[in-house]
């Protein structure tokens, strides 16, 4: 890469995955060549057919070109396995020179859950070029006591923690982990909504393993045409300024839930990926559905700011953590009308039995 600064001219150097890379091709090359010395010589071949000659050729007799492909062979193979063994040192200095961080955020409320081994390409992303700042956000606690507002003051606090990391160093990016509660994903989303670049990772819970939403361009290439369904109701209440969104990724929410506990509204509508009535989990693999996805979910919001004046929006979610948080980094609070997102619990009643109000940062509990 050229960097351009000012008058003058900065080349950078390789990062280490291009460095690694480097060394297969040189192996990969070194290999060829050598293979080549122990069967037949292409080089000779192709100098034959152009030259049109018919002339016997040992195939087996060493000659001078071949001789030479085995020493440029050797070679290769010999500057390949010494830059590999010098890949911890290149990492190290690669590091200090261009230093760049990763804020690593661990959520987890459901279950106990371990950070991957960022010594080792994750998923679809290589981070061993960058610092890893490591930040857990431990809900367990507090979801056991269903004392969610002390869930919020904590995850603030580590919010602002991240946010010295982020002012101290603009070149930064962020991973999330999470397997949390719905409505504290969509918080800890918009509260880091400015970070640069966001990787998120969804938690495979028969696999105990993280899923990182692919970067490959032929799987982006294949799933472009997938989208949510939008389902417009009628006006329920012409008197009421609310707004009822459904959004159903893993499993379908049922409407009437949502009525126990929001039983007037406006009008509603219902986000659905196909075939979601028979319930499916890890339904995103690529980061180009989650942001397609995202996109329509911020289209819906920009149009229900113009249409009508909607004092609030209530979420009714189920899906990953990963769209969730990503819901939490597009929605705007200068912009949008005001949100509640709701959290599901089938043994409770009612099932949407707690929420958070995002304009205040509030929980507001529905139990009876």
């Amino acid at each position: 890469m050229i960097l351009v600064k000012y008058k003058s001219i900065e080349i950078k150097w390789l990062s280490i995955g291009t460095y690694i890379y480097i060394c297969r091709a040189l192996f990969s090359t070194g290999l060829i060549f050598i293979t080549d010395y122990f069967t037949l010589n292409w080089w000779e071949l192709l100098h034959l057919k152009i030259q049109a000659k018919n002339y016997y050729m040992n195939f087996n007799q060493e000659s001078d070109i071949s001789s030479f492909e085995l020493k440029v062979g050797i070679i290769f193979i010999v500057v390949a396995i010494t830059l590999f063994l010098s890949k911890k040192k290149y990492e190290r200095w690669y590091k200090n020179k261009y230093p760049k961080n990763l804020i690593a955020i661990k959520h987890q409320g459901l279950q106990p859950i371990n950070f991957p081994d960022f010594n080792k390409k994750i998923a679809q992303h290589d981070f061993r070029d960058l610092t890893i700042h490591p930040f857990e956000i431990n809900d367990i606690e507090f979801d056991a006591n269903s004392d969610y507002q002390k869930a919020l003051t904590n995850q603030k606090k580590i919010v602002q923690e991240i946010n010295r990391i982020k002012n101290s160093n603009m070149n930064h990016e962020l991973a999330y982990f999470g397997i949390s509660r719905i409505p504290l994903s969509f918080g800890l989303g918009l509260m880091l909504s400015d970070t640069q670049a966001i990787h998120v990772f969804d938690y495979n819970r028969s696999g105990q393993k993280w899923n990182q939403l692919s970067h490959s361009w032929l799987k982006n290439r294949i799933s472009r045409n997938t989208k949510f369904s939008i389902k417009e109701s009628g006006v329920i209440n012409a008197a009421s300024n609310d707004m009822l969104i459904t959004v159903s990724v893993s499993f379908n929410v049922n409407i009437k839930d949502c009525t126990d506990v929001l039983p007037h509204y406006y009008k509603s509508y219902e986000l659905a990926l196909p075939n979601i009535n028979y319930g499916e989990r890890d339904r995103l693999k690529t980061i180009n559905q989650l942001n397609r996805l995202a996109e329509q979910f911020r289209s819906l919001l920009d149009m229900i700011t113009t249409k009508r004046n909607i004092n609030r929006i209530h979420l009714f979610y189920a899906g990953p953590n990963s769209l969730s948080f990503k819901l939490g980094t597009i929605y705007s609070e200068a912009i949008h009308p005001k949100i509640i997102v709701y959290n599901y619990n089938r043994n409770h009643t009612p099932c949407y039995s707690w929420a958070l109000d995002v304009e205040n940062f509030k929980i507001i509990d529905f139990r009876k």
